[in-house]
This record gives structure tokens, sequence and C-alpha cells, in this order.
């Protein structure tokens, strides 16, 4: 069907980290970079998570299980107490690996806390005691939604990303890929492990903005799933393009076709990293300013508040302050121009990629940028063709209808926020009404299908074939207004 992207055959997207490590190697750079490049040349990706490296116990209790593999209580009497660690738990002859992991890690954090009330806590005492917490059951049931064909993205210490296709039923305890790099290292190295076909290395320059960004973030968790949707698209994008030139793929490729997302006014910010972003603002600026100048030393500046600034020949400055996916509030620089008689500031230019700008009043010298007005230097400036080439973001002369003026195909849909009942019913959801919501049409109907308005498709995933007419029906339906 046209329009009609497939993704039954990737069940998720995940990024994940690879550092497996005490804090005394996770701070030694080149150990990491080895480690994570046998990784890579292993075909191998995972979490951490421990015991002491001199008991071996975990080794021996996990030792060629998977990790949704069930076991029976009475194996494992002599490894765990298991009326302490698991009296909450629903009554059960099985347990899956999973749970007992977490069980047993649990029960060595209660012993290094024991041994802390008895003994000076070590800098790796502490590490033992924060890792067995939300963050151990967070990745633990992330690995255990892991299934083959899943998509998978990684950034090295060194700066490479590199993505993968799983090839593992399921996360399997370690088998010893990354035991001999760790020789002579305090670090144990994964305990839950994936495959993949292979990895695939990348560039920065080659990963889409969204998810440079991801890998940029301050705090990052051991693994995350791909949530947002035009996440997810552009991983099995990026995927698919490394595959689609590999004349020596082992297995069926995924053939999934995923188009390039349509920029328009309210989505292009996404699509820039901040020094792009920077500098559209600056093709802006010197626009509306042609005697004004951006000196080499001006772009070395301090302040927190301000991007860089510009100059005229008597020295007077304009300057602006610019955020992508973050508030701006326009009264932290509602002053600036009036109180700055002895730096000669001129004019502040403020934008937000959210267009937030809190409550204010509007003063001169400060000038909100229209996302309108910015879009427009973006479509016509030759400085950003590049970004364009990769096939991921695409500005184009299609006439695409307005999602919010999009009205049912028939009077048998009813444009509804509340899904209940039986009745066929849709909502809306675009950049005015929620910045943060993807924007599409979301139908109300057990077939997994919805029309993602930045793709300008509808994306399905009928893994079992259960409700193709039902999907057929809906595209059909709704093309003749969607298109």
């Amino acid at each position: 069907m046209e329009n009609v992207i497939d993704v039954s055959k990737v069940n998720n997207c995940w990024l994940v980290r690879i550092l497996p490590f005490w804090l005394e190697d996770k701070v030694n750079n080149d150990f990491v970079i080895k480690y994570q490049q046998n990784c890579m040349k292993n075909g191998i990706f995972g979490m951490g998570w421990s015991d002491d490296k001199k008991t071996g116990e975990l080794k021996r209790l996990f030792n060629n299980r998977t990790i949704k593999e069930n076991i029976d209580k009475k194996e494992i009497k002599e490894f765990i107490k298991l009326e302490k660690l698991y009296r909450n738990m629903e009554q059960s002859d099985f347990i899956d690996m999973a749970d007992l992991y977490e069980g047993k890690m649990r029960e060595f954090e209660i012993k290094n806390k024991e041994k802390g009330k008895k003994e000076e806590k070590s800098e790796e005492d502490d590490e033992i005691e924060t890792q067995n917490s939300g963050a151990l059951r967070k990745a633990l049931n992330a690995y255990k939604n892991i299934q083959k064909d899943d998509i998978v993205i990684t950034r090295l210490r060194n700066g490479r990303y590199y993505i993968g296709r799983v090839s593992s039923e399921e996360a399997f305890y370690n088998r010893g890929e990354d035991q001999e790099i760790l020789e002579g290292h305090a670090s144990q190295g994964f305990s839950w492990c994936c495959s993949v076909y292979k990895w695939y290395a990348l560039s920065e320059e080659q990963v889409p903005t969204d998810i440079v960004g991801r890998f940029s973030q301050r705090r990052q968790p051991t693994i995350q799933r791909a949530g947002d949707d035009r996440i997810r698209l552009l991983m099995i994008k990026m995927y698919e393009q490394q595959e689609e030139v590999d004349n020596e793929f082992p297995v069926e490729k995924l053939k999934i076709d995923i188009p390039a997302i349509q920029l328009n006014e309210d989505n292009f910010a996404r699509a820039l990293n901040y020094m792009e972003l920077e500098d559209l603002v600056y093709l802006y600026m010197i626009e509306q300013n042609k005697n004004y100048s951006l000196l080499p030393s001006q772009c070395k500046i301090s302040e927190i508040k301000y991007e860089f600034f510009l100059l005229d020949k008597d020295k007077n400055k304009i300057t602006c302050q610019v955020k992508n996916r973050e508030e701006v509030k326009y009264n932290d620089y509602k002053n600036e121009v009036r109180d700055s008689k002895n730096s000669k500031l001129k004019k502040i230019y403020l934008f937000s990629g959210i267009e937030e700008y809190g409550k204010y009043e509007k003063e001169d010298g400060v000038e909100i940028i229209e996302r309108d007005k910015l879009y427009e230097i973006l479509k016509e400036s030759d400085f950003f063709k590049d970004k364009f080439e990769s096939g991921y973001y695409e500005i184009t002369n299609k006439n695409f209808k307005n999602i919010e003026e999009i009205e049912a195909p028939n009077e048998e849909w009813e444009e509804n926020e509340v899904f209940r009942g039986n009745k066929r019913r849709y909502r809306k959801s675009y950049y005015k009404k929620d910045k943060k919501a993807t924007p599409g049409i979301y139908f109300h109907t057990k077939a997994r299908i919805y029309y993602n308005d930045e793709f300008k498709s509808f994306i399905v995933s009928d893994q079992n074939g259960e409700y193709t007419k039902e999907i057929q029906r809906i595209v059909e339906e709704w093309s003749k207004v969607l298109f």
C-alpha cells in the first residue's frame, strides 16, 4: 500500500551504553575504548552489575542461561535464601533468571551494607551499593524485552557510533567474549548480553541530530527504549542505509524503506544541533543588520546568557540566546539593553525551538525571532545543503495538507479525545496543540496503525496479520483526505 510503513519486523529500537566497569576502570579511557572495540569485533553488547570477581558465584549460577528462562526454585536453594528475598513475590515453583539475578544482586547489596557498618566503606563499596537500585531493575526489564531483529545503537568513548540488528533470540549470560580484555582489571564486564548480526560504524555526521542529542545528555541510562517514533523510525532508516549496501549480509534484509522527515516551520529546529541552530540565527541577524560583523574574538565570550556578539564600526553590539528544546525566559533579558550604556549593547535576539519564553511584556531592544522567518532562512541558505543529503530530513515544495484542517473521510468517524466504546473515533495531535507529542492522527482500533504527519505515512505494526482488512480500510478511507 502507498504511504504505508510496515514496521512489524522491528519490535523495538534501543539506545545502549557499554560501560560495565567499576569506577577505577571507567575513568581509564584507553581500557574503556579497547573493551568497547572488542565488543564491536565480537558483535555483542550488554549490561554490567556483577558480584565480587573473586567468588565467581554468579557465573556458576547463571552460566549458559538466558534471561527469560525459568529455573526451579529447588535448584537454587544453595545459592540464595528465597524466603528472605522473594517473600513478596507471587508464589510459584519457578522463577525466571532476571528475577533471580535481581534477587542475588540485592543479596550482595545487603551484605555490602552490613559490611559498611563494621568498617569504613571504600569508593568501590559505594559503587556496589549505588548500582543495585532502581537502575538495575530498569536495565534488567529492558534486556528482558529485547527481541530478535530489534535495532540497537551505541556510542563508544572515542565518539564513534555503531548500529546493529539483534541476532539473538533473547539476552544470555556472558559467554566470555570480553574476558580476555578484562584480564588484570577489577571489572567483571557484562552480566547479560545480546548479539547482533554485525555492527556498522558511523561518524557523528552520519547520525541524525535527534539521536546525537540523546547520547549528549548529561545523565544517560544503561539502556533506553526509543519510545519516540521519530527516534525509532530514524534508527530503522539509519540501519537500513547500512544494510542496503552490504552485499555480504548473512540473512534477509529488512527492506522497510523509511521516508525522510518532512520539515516545516514547526519541526525544523529538532533537525538541527545547537551549533547549526546558532548558525541559522546568525544568518538571520546578519540579514536584519547588514552593517554588523562577527569578529572571531566575539565567538569566545564567557557570558552564559549570550551566544556571540556582532559589532558595527562604532563597536555597538547585538547578540542572541538560542535554545533548541528548552525555554528561553524573556524576562531574564528585559533590562539588559536599557542598562547597557557602557557595553553599547543595542539588541538581543531570542529563539526557543519549542516557542517557550515565559510570561512577559515586550521591551525595546529584545526581539523574539519568529519560527516561520527562521525557517525561510533555512530553506534559502546553501550552508545547510549537506544536512539534507543524508536522506533523514527533507525540505520539500510539495503542498501537504495542514493536519489541523483535516476532517474525517465520512460520518462513521468521530473526533474525540476519549477512546472508549465501539464507535470509530480518532484524535489529532499537532504542534500548536501539544509541542511534545508526535504530530499525527490516532485511530480508536485494535489494529496497530496511526498516521505520522512528519513522515507523511501510516505507521503499521501487525505482526500476525490479524488486522489486515481493518488496516486496509483505514488507509483507503483516510488517504482520500490526507493526500
